[in-house]
């Protein structure tokens, strides 16, 4: 509900003019995905697995041969037509164990905030916690290039 009341009208088309990448045109075809959460295991953390993982996943539900071949369910609808043209998601830390301090907590954050922006995921405003992607912003940066991205 909250990227919804973030990202779209009352009538639940897509705010096109607010949205960095995304034309009137793509966000009338709809194709929002809200990513709700990625885990990777600790012993394959630190290998860029989730990043290229979920790159790999967004770029294959955008192409057209795959949508085809798997689009049609059981009532002979098509599905994943027009594939993705907006994917949303809340940066956040899920512990196994309580989170041992506040400072441990938002060095976490800001990590895993810094993995998104890898991406090409941002903030659509100041202070706003939902960060977006658009196909045309998918990319694959270098940890070093996200370095100094300050969240507000």
């Amino acid at each position: 509900q909250k990227a919804g009341a973030i990202y779209c009208l009352g009538d639940g088309t897509v705010k096109h003019g607010e949205v960095d990448g995304l034309t009137e045109g793509a966000a009338s075809r709809g194709g929002f995905l809200y990513i709700n959460m990625v885990t990777i295991e600790e012993a394959h953390r630190h290998k860029d697995l989730g990043v290229r993982c979920v790159k790999a996943t967004l770029e294959w539900l955008n192409q057209e041969e795959e949508r085809r071949r798997v689009g049609r369910s059981e009532l002979g609808r098509r599905e994943l037509e027009t594939g993705w043209t907006l994917a949303v998601l809340q940066p956040g830390v899920s512990w196994k164990e309580p989170c041992p301090d506040d400072a441990t907590e938002a060095v976490a954050l800001d990590k895993i905030q810094k993995q998104w922006a890898r991406l090409g995921f941002k903030q659509p405003k100041f202070g706003c916690d939902m960060w977006y992607v658009t196909p045309s912003r998918l990319t694959l940066k270098t940890k070093r290039e996200v370095a100094g991205l300050v969240v507000t």
